[in-house]
């Protein structure tokens, strides 16, 4: 597991998220990675059987065609 900068923070092995120093952080189930508490923290693309992911971006809307002159 990297940051957005590429710096490596953890692992994953089987179902079970790791820190780099090797302590338990998370688990991996579904496409998402849910904290001891069992709350969703990250998804993967896929994702399925918890909370709705958020949109990654609206798809733009077509202009409306002009008037033509009466």
């Amino acid at each position: 597991m990297y940051t957005w900068s590429g710096q490596t923070v953890g692992f994953v092995k089987g179902e079970s998220v790791y820190t780099n120093s090797g302590r338990y952080v998370a688990r991996l189930h579904n496409g998402w990675i849910r904290d001891s508490g069992g709350n969703a923290i990250a998804f993967t693309d896929g994702a399925s059987g918890g909370p709705l992911p958020p949109m990654r971006s609206i798809p733009s809307i077509k202009s409306v065609p002009s008037i033509p002159p009466i």
